[in-house]
């Protein structure tokens, strides 16, 4: 379930990348139209919501679920006793790594925005300033 939420994540809010990127560096995208980015960006920021919504309803109960089954497999494989309680102990906590690859996967994604619209945007600040 945790990856399905970061993969619905990224997905909701690649509208609103492509639209940030269109408004400052149109030429970027070529001749494909774009009309269709601000109400693409809109549904995406409510699915979004409705997501985070979702996720701020049933995490408990979902996590609750993944970690009695969890716990049924262990014990159907373990004999009862210190094995046991290893074994439970061990397949315990957060998977660091994802936690990571998340967040290094959102911070890429800004970067390379940033680095796309940059340009057009410096120039746009340049030509308000009037320099």
């Amino acid at each position: 379930e945790g990856i399905a939420a970061a993969a619905l994540t990224l997905l909701f809010y690649l509208p609103t990348m492509l639209t940030t990127i269109a408004y400052y560096n149109a030429d970027l995208f070529g001749n494909i139209p774009l009309g269709w980015l601000p109400m693409a960006s809109t549904i995406g920021e409510f699915a979004s919501w409705g997501l985070r919504v979702l996720l701020a309803l049933f995490s408990v109960s979902l996590y609750e679920k993944h970690a009695k089954n969890r716990i049924e497999v262990i014990c159907r494989q373990c004999p009862e006793g210190p094995e046991r309680t290893e074994a439970l102990a061990r397949s315990g906590g957060t998977n660091v790594l994802a936690a990571i690859l998340y967040i290094g996967i959102l911070a890429l994604l800004e970067v390379a925005i940033l680095y796309m619209a940059t340009p057009a945007f410096l120039e746009i600040i340049q030509a308000s300033l009037g320099l």
